[in-house]
């Protein structure tokens, strides 16, 4: 997974993403996942697991 995924979900503004741990393709992208959706949908629960 990449942030330009992670950017078109945010956009759709959902209730709750849930990503796995390990569907990341870097941990720099891990870690922009949270600051992505707290500008694009401030309002969506994000969870790894």
């Amino acid at each position: 997974m990449d942030e330009a995924l992670v950017k078109t979900l945010a956009t759709r503004k959902p209730l709750r993403v849930v990503f796995k741990d390990t569907g990341f393709r870097d941990d720099a992208t891990k870690i922009n996942v949270k600051q992505i959706f707290k500008s694009l949908s401030p309002d969506t629960d994000v969870k790894a697991i």
